[in-house]
C-alpha cells in the first residue's frame, strides 16, 4: 500500500515536472527531427506529442492507482491546465510588483507602468489545453 502511494506520488511529480523539462525536449526535437518543418507543422506535431505524453501519464496513474479513468483524466488535465496557464500569469504579476518595488526604493518614485500579461502559445500550452478540452468533453459525455 505504501509503495503504491509512493509510485502515485512519483507519477504525479512527473506530471508536474513535465512542463519544466519540456523546453529541453522541444529544443532537442527542433534540432533533430523537426529541423526543416514549417512553423505550423512543428507546432502541430509537438502539441500532439504533448497530448500523447499526458495521456500516457494519466494511463500510468490509472493503472497503478485503480482509480476511475474518467475522473483521473479530468482532474489531471485540469491540474495541468492550471499549472500551464496560472504559472506565467503569476510570474508576470510578480515581475510587475518587483519592478514597482525596485522603482520605489531606488528613489525614482512610484511608477504605475506595468507590463500586461500575454500568454505565449507554445506547443506545450496548445497540447495541454487540447488535452483539457478533450477530458472535459469526455467527462461530460460519460456523466451525461
Amino acid at each position: 500500500m505504501v509503495t503504491q502511494w509512493f509510485i502515485i506520488c512519483a507519477i504525479i511529480g512527473l506530471v508536474i515536472f513535465l512542463p519544466l523539462v519540456w523546453t529541453r525536449i522541444e529544443r532537442r526535437l527542433d534540432q533533430t527531427l523537426l529541423k526543416g518543418a514549417s512553423s505550423f507543422v512543428r507546432m502541430s506535431i509537438l502539441a500532439v506529442v504533448i497530448i500523447i505524453l499526458e495521456g500516457i501519464l494519466v494511463g500510468l496513474i490509472v493503472s497503478i492507482s485503480k482509480w476511475n479513468v474518467v475522473d483521473t483524466f479530468f482532474v489531471s488535465s485540469m491540474l495541468l491546465l492550471c499549472f500551464v496557464w496560472l504559472t506565467p500569469l503569476f510570474n508576470q504579476q510578480r515581475k510587475n510588483r518587483q519592478n514597482a518595488n525596485d522603482r520605489l526604493h531606488s528613489g525614482g518614485g512610484i511608477d504605475m507602468r506595468i507590463e500586461a500579461f500575454h500568454m505565449r502559445f507554445t506547443p506545450f500550452v496548445i497540447g495541454s489545453t487540447g488535452f483539457a478540452i478533450v477530458s472535459l468533453l469526455a467527462t461530460v459525455l460519460y456523466y451525461r
